[in-house]
């Protein structure tokens, strides 16, 4: 079985998050929580354009 992950999609930023098997969508919330508390002080419109460059990797 491989892991999934999505990566912050800062490129300095080595943040990942772990897919769970069937909440996918409740990680792409916490990876969406770190973009916006960590890389756009709150901007949801920046976090937006910056989630949409997320997907998840098999490792």
């Amino acid at each position: 079985m491989t892991d999934r992950v999505m990566s912050c999609p800062v490129s300095s930023c080595t943040y990942e998050e772990w897919v769970l098997p069937n909440d996918e969508d409740g990680s792409f919330s916490e990876l969406w929580n770190h973009v916006v508390r960590r890389h756009t002080g709150g901007d949801g419109t920046e976090a937006s354009t910056l989630m949409a460059l997320v997907e998840a990797e098999e490792r």
